[in-house]
C-alpha cells in the first residue's frame, strides 16, 4: 500500500492539482525527463502558491505538497541570504522550478585529489527549470535582496542527502524531517 500524503490544492487543474493528480496515478518512479516535462507543462498560479508562502527567518521553509512511494513535491520559501548545505540526492533525481525570484545554483565536483570543489555557478530566474540528476552535487540559495519561491520534485522521495564541504573528501548523511 502506498503511503500517500496530499494537501488540498486550490486553483486550476492544470497547475499544482495537475501535478498531484499525475503523481497519484504513478505506478513506478518517473524519469527525470518526465518530471521536467510535467513541471514545464503545469500552469501554476499565485493563488495556488499562496497557502505555502511561509517564510522562516532562521532557515528556508520546506512545505510538503505531495508524497507517495514514487515521488515527492515540496514548495520552498527563501528569504534573502538563505541557502542549503552542499548536498546530493542520495539516489533520487530531482527537478526544481523557480516560481518567484531568483535562486542561485552552485554545482560541485570532486577534483583530482578527491575533494569537493566548485564546478559552476548560475542564477536560475523565475520560470526556469533546473534538473538535478544523480550523482550531481549542488547547493541552492537566495543571493538576491527579495524573497523567492521554488517547487521541488524528487523521485523517489528523499530519504536522506549526503552533505559535503568544499576542500573535503568526506560526507555525512542528513535526513530531512
Amino acid at each position: 500500500m502506498t503511503d500517500q500524503t496530499a494537501i488540498q490544492i486550490l486553483g486550476e487543474p492544470n497547475g499544482l492539482r495537475f501535478l498531484t493528480e499525475k503523481f497519484s496515478r504513478l505506478q513506478e518512479i518517473p524519469s527525470l525527463p518526465d518530471i521536467c516535462g510535467w513541471l514545464a507543462e503545469a500552469e501554476i498560479t499565485e493563488d495556488e502558491i499562496l497557502p505555502y508562502r511561509h517564510f522562516n527567518f532562521e532557515k528556508y521553509a520546506r512545505n510538503r505538497i505531495f508524497s507517495n512511494d514514487f515521488v515527492e513535491m515540496l514548495i520552498l520559501a527563501w528569504l534573502p541570504g538563505q541557502d542549503t548545505l552542499i548536498h546530493d540526492h542520495n539516489g533520487s533525481h530531482g527537478v526544481v522550478r523557480i516560481f518567484e525570484g531568483t535562486i542561485t545554483e552552485t554545482k560541485y565536483k570532486f577534483d583530482e585529489s578527491g575533494t569537493i570543489q566548485v564546478n559552476a555557478k548560475q542564477a536560475v530566474p523565475a520560470g526556469t527549470l533546473a534538473g538535478v540528476g544523480e550523482p550531481d552535487i549542488h547547493k541552492l540559495g537566495n543571493e538576491s535582496d527579495k524573497g523567492a519561491i521554488s517547487i521541488h520534485v524528487y523521485a523517489p522521495p528523499l530519504k536522506g542527502m549526503n552533505i559535503y564541504e568544499v576542500g573535503s573528501s568526506e560526507s555525512w548523511l542528513y535526513q530531512p524531517e
